[in-house]
């Protein structure tokens, strides 16, 4: 039964999610990564309107927040259009992350995520060589080359105290109950 209730709610965030935008960007909007966390500013684009020539793929993965405080994430230099978002429904040890990606003539995957605990941090990570070129114009994909993030939602239990962390840098702090 609570496998069931946890699937559910992972159904039910992705269906939210997904109608859900980070950004309210006009214009023209160009990013690209090497892999060593140098990108520009790529926010806002529209994932219902990406072209299926672009392979849009959301990929949804449950982790485990048992004794963690702190997650630190580094996708490929991804920095921007990170979403933390609170589920009641959530058990308290558990997390969901949501993986969008976009790929044309790419020579590598983004499937999947790597995960480590130090102490009390949880590491997500994906390694290896990659590179990525995004172009935008009124939030609109319009060129891809190489397989790119161009959106991460993580869905985390309500009044957790957990601070969320891109690339060494604070976008989330959340206040546990008192």
């Amino acid at each position: 039964m609570k496998t069931l209730l946890q699937l559910t709610v992972v159904i039910a965030m992705v269906g939210l999610t997904a109608c859900a935008d980070s950004s309210d960007s006009k214009g023209s909007n160009t990013a690209t990564g090497d892999g060593n966390g140098k990108t520009g500013t790529f926010t806002g684009v529209e994932w219902e309107s990406i072209p299926t020539e672009f392979n849009p793929r959301m990929e949804s993965v449950e982790l485990n927040l048992s004794d963690i405080q702190k997650v630190d994430m580094n996708l490929f230099g991804f920095s921007s259009d990170v979403q933390v978002q609170e589920s009641s429904a959530l058990p308290q040890d558990r997390m969901v992350v949501q993986l969008y990606t976009v790929s044309k003539d790419a020579k590598t995957s983004l499937n999947g995520l790597e995960t480590q605990v130090n102490e009390k941090t949880l590491l997500l990570r994906k390694s290896g060589s990659h590179q990525c070129s995004l172009k935008t114009q009124n939030r609109k994909l319009t060129f891809v080359k190489g397989a790119c993030y161009v959106r991460v939602v993580l869905t985390i239990p309500f009044q957790t105290g957990l601070a969320v962390y891109n690339r060494g840098q604070l976008i989330e702090k959340r206040t546990s109950a008192q």
